[in-house]
């Protein structure tokens, strides 16, 4: 695969085409008709923030177009996926989008950024054009957009099992929150009320920006609370580095995340103390599916390395888009036709969309033991 650039009208933003295929139309077509390819935008973080996170999602991205294409594409057509970097900036982040819509483009996979979602998201519903995030679930956003979905269960499912896993799993009964400074006060009154719920007292709620974050200092302020339990939302990167001021403190409180931080990263960043936490997601390592398998196999072999939960999310998301449009009459009639299907196949099993965008997937408990992921008795 070769790589090009382009200017994308704004003289402050680039488009790095990828030219999985030679595209000779016109990018302003609007119907499959009228061109031999079909335009995909991709757009994630890949400077200034979690640039893993961004990169495993292109991967999977990449990876779902090049298997659309060898399978004859779009009623023929094939498709291209172009990628902007949003540079965990919200303004551009919307005017990516916005220039998406108005190129042609017929679907855009992401934001893999908490901090632009919300504007990507507006940006998205303003074009009518569909706008699919592996990473950021649609609750995450404090308004709603009828263009926005996700591959990710909603933050309201994941807080509400990460509350009764402590709770009646655990039976720990104090937990304090760290979350990233990214996520909106929406995203800490949904794990407020999911623990509230649960009979599970918040004994504190302290903020995480890779960034700028003084980790001793953060770490000590977690240690010094009444809390029996920590539960992080936050990258890898991030939960990783906490957990190691955390136990450098000799604090042996359990702890518990969701599926954004279980990445090679988590291990790599948190060594030992990263040992034992507890991960709620919707993937299962080392599932028995002949899908999931061959998948990882095609994904180590293309890009060197396995896929991570963002990795694996995004092939998903980029393949229930491209199902999408491929019985679509127009642009605009994407997402509906996306929650018209009553189920596409995921990697691991059946990927139902509720109404509201956001799936309907099975979540469990995994823990890592020895520096693997493994489901939870």
């Amino acid at each position: 695969m070769t790589f090009t650039t382009a200017a994308f009208r704004s003289p402050k933003l680039v488009l790095i085409a990828l030219a999985i295929v030679v595209a000779g139309a016109s990018l302003a077509a609007m119907r499959l008709g009228q061109t031999h390819t079909v335009l995909l935008g991709f757009i994630g973080t890949l400077s200034g923030g979690n640039t893993h996170t961004a990169m495993q999602c292109l991967d999977g991205a990449v990876l779902a177009v090049e298997d659309c294409n060898a399978s004859g594409g779009i009623d023929g057509a094939q498709v291209r996926l172009d990628v902007a970097d949003d540079r965990r900036d919200p303004a551009i982040a919307a005017q990516i989008v916005d220039n998406f819509a108005k190129l042609g483009y017929w679907a855009v996979i992401g934001p893999t950024s908490a901090l632009v979602a919300q504007d990507a998201a507006s940006a998205a519903g303003n074009q009518h054009l569909l706008l699919i995030s592996p990473t950021i679930s649609t609750d995450a956003c404090t308004k709603p957009s009828d263009s926005f979905a996700s591959v990710r269960p909603a933050l309201t499912v994941a807080a509400d099992s990460i509350a009764r896993h402590l709770r009646y799993k655990r039976n720990l009964l104090r937990t304090a929150i760290v979350m990233e400074t990214a996520s909106g006060q929406n995203v800490e009154d949904i794990l407020r009320q999911a623990f509230t719920a649960s009979g599970v007292a918040c004994a504190g709620v302290f903020r995480i920006d890779g960034t700028s974050t003084d980790y001793a200092d953060l770490a000590s302020q977690v240690a010094d609370t009444d809390a029996d339990s920590v539960m992080i939302l936050a990258s890898g990167v991030e939960t990783g580095m906490f957990l190691q001021h955390l136990r450098h403190l000799g604090c042996t409180l359990p702890t518990i995340t969701y599926e954004p931080a279980s990445t090679q990263d988590l291990i790599a960043y948190g060594g030992r103390a990263a040992e034992g936490i507890t991960v709620i997601t919707s993937i299962a390592p080392h599932a028995d599916s002949e899908r999931y398998r061959t998948f990882g196999e095609r994904f180590q072999k293309r890009f060197g390395r396995a896929p991570d939960v963002a990795g694996i999310h995004s092939y998903e998301a980029t393949r229930v888009a491209l199902l999408s449009i491929a019985q679509s009459p127009s642009r605009e009639e994407a997402r509906r036709v996306m929650l018209s299907r009553q189920w596409f196949d995921g990697l691991q099993g059946r990927i139902s969309m509720g109404r509201s965008g956001s799936p309907r997937r099975e979540l469990l408990a995994t823990q890592l033991r020895n520096g693997v992921f493994t489901v939870s008795e």
